[in-house]
């Protein structure tokens, strides 16, 4: 070395400092290859790790340390960086090329919705130094350099890629290798242009001058882009975190997984209303993991230096060293001693955070930002003065650290409590389920969720909705009905949804069904849809007569249904013997028998009531004779709403002989309901179709004994028969204490909850732990506030939040979205909504599907009806 070169080290300049930037020669899957050196480059999934719980991390966090073992000897590069989520790149994943134009529409929808969004994508990149290039690769012999790689050279880089990225995909890293496109994205991105990335597999020449074509300036304590036209396009500054903690704590000081939830005011006042807005700040950590040998040797070295430390105090008119001294060499001679058995891993790390805003005033802003958060967590974040050019360089894939004296050796241990991975991500990974919605943690990710897909995956087939009323519940399940109706995924599947609306409020998922070309139906309690829940027409044969009976005893007071259950039988199977049996023709002949008898007879008294409970209400759904043409429950694709507002059902343990009228005639209208459900999911020619049952207030099934019997075995049986059912309740208690329903759900949606034993028991169901952390986070679900929770800044009630888990255990708060405004409106329950649509008549049904039955038949004999009346009278 000469003595300039000394001196220049001395000073600062010299060494790494002043080389020059990394000349790209190639970029390929994996792999970027520069004139000197030739890289591995891997993109690091997203762990799921805002809500995990103390063993979750730890596990998470020993994965981490095994990926750093693999990576023992190396030259690497950690990238953290910022995109935005795009609906072009949303739209790509559905492929949508044979799906018809309604489906594209609604896909459209929601791809603009995601664009109006603009979530923050945070994408890790992971990059390995895996070869020098030698002057035969890189030049010729005079040193000149050249633009082609050799015959091979590219080959057998990735080959060498591919390789290193088996053991590092089994960590808690889960790499894969980078596109070309995302490399080449991130070389561009750091010059702020517009260049179109080319999407070749491989990227040479002229393309790749052209994504490295700018000029930045830099000065003490910022730098700026500048556009083709010479000016500032963006601003930004090179920081240094220049000291840690003793001991970092987690979760409180994951100082990279921070990067996310750093926020400032606006400066724009247009802005100001949407509050604070998010830094996303950058970061750059160039690391290396030496062998054992290599860090004993470190480590023993600066143990030396303590030791001499200490006798030179001890040789000072004090005659005591500093107690840190003796600390530190007390601890070095443990660390060297775990090296020695191989129980402690170290990293030489280098983090610089870079820091961009569209002008000064806003960049000083998010670096006070920045420093502020770092300050809170007991770290120092500093702007690197004099060194800008230096700091921006060493960000550069490919290049090199530039500035060594702005480095840390800490433990394996520590490095992993970066959490440089972790983040929010829930859902699907499948990029043809469509979204619902995006996560709400450190990190936003789309949430792709289709209520079909676990049982197409022969998972467990309930979905829940639990959570306080006016929450966004039916909402979602609306949003998820039109999702299975529409969805690319189910085009061959031959959609099949019903959703029972026991609240009257669920008519706007029709209108817009309709919008988007799905056909639909609406069921309502009326003269049109008299006999629609005929137990002749909704249950197999095998049970017809029995389900018959069962429906007309439940329109009759209990006292006339003891008594009549042997006439009703024999009514029935009369007419179960001719074709099309209906039951108002079993009601038809007993008021012919009746009315030939005395009054005040059993038969005269049964015929007369049922002639008038199945007149009116839910008694005419379950046994009236139709006005007109017959209307029957549709087996088509499309979506079918029943709504039952007024549905009034008895508490699981009311006795029979307490149910009141109007209970057994809701019992009735249900065990209809419910029985042409179970005869459509278990038909034969029905098992190959997608089927969704949805339910809302769920809670009215499951605190009565129909509900929950049918509810339990739905759930056991819902997928042979390739049934899904998705249940909306208020009640997780009610919902928890079924253990064969609850065994059988495979993903939740939590809102808001009020009391302790509902937040306790939807902890407990989400997979969360049941302490006051978890009850407040669910209290708070409705009131969370931020920059990514902007939905409805206004309102007093955040809707539409909740929790999410989904079916791999991953739990992650999420913003359910509804794509448009238009369709916000439409699925308003509200009663506003529901009396505004009423009026504009938007939701009036379609010609229902007709059926045309033989008139009743005469030929059927009140002999055997009237015997079985007499009988019942004297016994």
């Amino acid at each position: 070395m000469t003595v300039v070169s000394r001196l220049a080290g001395l000073i600062g300049l010299g060494g790494a400092r002043d080389t020059d930037p990394p000349r790209y020669r190639a970029i390929a899957p994996g792999v970027i290859v520069t004139e000197t050196e030739a890289w591995a480059w891997y993109e690091v999934d997203t762990t799921n790790s805002d809500l995990l719980g103390e063993s979750g991390r730890d596990a998470e966090q020993d994965l981490a340390e095994v990926g750093l073992r693999t990576l023992v000897g190396r030259e690497c590069h950690l990238r953290v960086l910022w995109g935005r989520i795009d609906g072009d790149t949303y739209l790509h994943g559905l492929g949508l090329d044979a799906a018809d134009e309604n489906a594209k529409d609604w896909a459209a929808a929601r791809a603009d919705d995601i664009d109006d969004l603009a979530l923050p994508d945070r994408r890790v990149l992971l990059g390995v130094k895996i070869a020098d290039r030698t002057p035969s690769e890189a030049g010729n012999a005079l040193g000149l350099s050249s633009p082609r790689l050799a015959d091979g050279d590219l080959a057998r880089y990735s080959a060498m890629a591919v390789q290193l990225g088996g053991p590092l995909r089994a960590t808690a890293w889960r790499v894969r290798l980078a596109s070309a496109e995302l490399l080449a994205w991130s070389i561009s991105r750091e010059l702020h242009r517009s260049t179109v990335v080319p999407r070749d597999d491989t990227i040479t020449g002229a393309p790749l001058a052209r994504l490295t074509a700018g000029r930045v300036e830099f000065g003490p304590d910022h730098f700026v882009v500048l556009s083709p036209s010479g000016a500032g396009a963006c601003f930004g500054t090179v920081l240094a975190l220049s000291d840690f903690p003793e001991v970092l704590v987690t979760p409180g000081q994951e100082w990279l997984a921070l990067l996310g939830m750093v926020e400032t005011s606006p400066l724009d006042a247009e802005a100001t209303a949407g509050g604070p807005i998010l830094v996303l700040p950058e970061a750059s950590v160039r690391f290396t993991v030496p062998s054992f040998r290599a860090s004993r040797k470190a480590v023993g070295e600066a143990r030396r230096a303590a030791k001499e430390q200490r006798q030179s105090a001890a040789k000072t008119s004090a005659g005591e060293p500093e107690e840190s001294i003796l600390t530190a060499e007390d601890e070095l001679r443990g660390i060297e001693f775990s090296l020695s058995r191989r129980h402690t891993l170290l990293v030489n790390d280098h983090p610089r955070i870079v820091v961009t805003g569209r002008t000064r005033a806003e960049l000083d802003a998010k670096t006070t930002a920045l420093v502020s958060a770092y300050d809170e967590i007991g770290i120092t974040a500093v702007v690197m003065a004099d060194e800008q050019r230096e700091g921006w360089l060493e960000t550069l894939p490919c290049d090199r650290v530039r500035v060594p004296d702005l480095g840390h050796w800490r433990d394996a241990t520590a490095f992993a409590q970066s959490w440089f991975w972790g983040g929010s991500r829930v859902g699907s990974s499948d990029p043809a389920i469509p979204s619902i919605g995006y996560t709400t943690g450190t990190t936003s990710s789309l949430v792709r969720y289709l209520a079909t897909e676990a049982v197409a995956q022969a998972d467990a087939p309930v979905t829940a909705l639990t959570g306080r009323t006016r929450r966004g519940k039916t909402t979602l399940m609306q949003l998820a009905c039109l999702d299975v109706c529409l969805a690319p995924a189910n085009a061959d599947r031959n959609p099949w949804v019903v959703l029972v609306d026991f609240k009257g409020d669920a008519d706007g998922v029709v209108t817009a069904a309709r919008e988007y070309g799905v056909a639909a139906d609406l069921i309502q309690v009326g003269p049109a849809y008299a006999g629609v829940l005929d137990a002749f027409a909704t249950s197999d044969p095998e049970h017809a007569v029995e389900n018959v009976v069962g429906a007309l005893s439940l329109c009759l007071p209990r006292h006339l249904a003891d008594q009549a259950t042997s006439m009703l039988q024999r009514a029935a199977a009369q007419v179960r013997a001719h074709p099309g049996p209906r039951s108002w023709q079993v009601v038809e002949n007993l008021v012919r028998i009746g009315s030939a008898s005395t009054e005040g007879s059993l038969i005269h008294d049964v015929a007369e009531t049922l002639k008038a409970t199945t007149a009116t209400g839910f008694g005419r759904l379950v046994a009236g004779k139709p006005t007109g043409d017959e209307v029957s429950l549709p087996t088509r694709s499309g979506l079918t709403v029943l709504q039952f507002p007024g549905v009034s059902l008895p508490e699981a343990d009311t006795p029979e002989e307490r149910w009141t009228p109007s209970q057994r005639m809701s019992v009735a209208a249900l065990r209809g309901v419910l029985g042409w459900c179970t005869t459509m999911a278990g038909a034969r020619d029905m098992r190959h179709r997608a089927k969704l049952l949805a339910f809302p207030e769920v809670h009215l099934l499951t605190a009565s004994t129909d509900g929950r019997v049918y509810l339990t075995q739905a759930a056991r049986m819902g997928a042979a028969f390739g049934l899904t059912l998705m249940l909306d309740t208020q009640d997780v208690t009610g919902l928890t204490s079924l253990p064969g329903l609850v065994e059988s759900i495979s993903s939740v949606f939590g809102f808001a909850q009020q009391t302790n034993q509902e937040q306790s028991a939807l902890a407990e169901l989400v997979g969360l732990p049941v302490n006051d952390d978890s009850r407040h986070l669910i209290d708070a679900l409705d009131r969370s506030t931020g920059s990514l929770f902007a939905e409805q800044p206004t309102h007093d009630v955040r809707r539409g939040h909740c929790l999410f888990r989904d079916r791999q255990g991953r739990v992650a708060t999420v913003q359910v979205t509804i794509p448009t405004e238009a369709l916000r409106a439409t699925l308003d329950t509200s009663a506003q909504a529901s009396a505004a649509r009423y009026a504009d008549e938007t939701h009036a049904t379609l010609p229902p599907a007709v059926v045309q039955l033989p008139a009743p038949d005469d030929a059927l004999t009140a002999e055997p009806v009237a015997a079985a009346a007499g009988e019942a009278e004297r016994g």
